[in-house]
């Protein structure tokens, strides 16, 4: 996955309003992430938010 990059509220409402109805759609589609095109996606999340999985109890 990218590094995490701030938005520029001013130019990137488009952009920030296409993502938005993307990730609602792969939501709905497939919550569990367990779809063949949709695990390494699961896999980064998991691997990014390992550490607050195990410091908070979280998952």
């Amino acid at each position: 996955m990218p590094g995490l990059r701030f938005a520029n509220l001013a130019s990137d409402g488009r952009l920030l309003d296409h993502a938005r109805r993307e990730a609602r759609r792969l939501m709905a589609d497939d919550p569990d992430l367990s779809l063949s095109q949709n695990r390494r996606l699961a896999r980064a999340i998991a691997e990014r938010y390992a550490d607050r999985e195990r410091r908070f109890g979280i998952g």
